[in-house]
């Protein structure tokens, strides 16, 4: 959804790292404080305008609906 509609969306770009390694592996790290220095590499999403997104999620579902049942033919 961020894709089409980026504007009901907001965030900010963080290095992110994910564990490879022992009993943390797959565990997502994010340098919220940047104390790394390392150059961002992921922007993450924190806050969506729910009623934007429901809204834009319904028109999705009935259009794919529509194709899947040929609605409208």
């Amino acid at each position: 959804m961020y894709l089409l509609k980026p504007d009901i969306f907001e965030g900010q770009d963080y290095y992110v790292e994910v564990e490879l390694e022992g009993v943390t592996v797959g565990t997502t790290v994010v340098d919220y404080m940047e104390k790394t220095g390392k150059v961002p590499n992921v922007h993450v999403l924190y806050e969506v305008s729910r009623e934007a997104f429901v809204k834009e999620f319904k028109k999705a579902v009935e259009i794919i609906g529509c194709t899947i049942y040929n609605v409208g033919e």
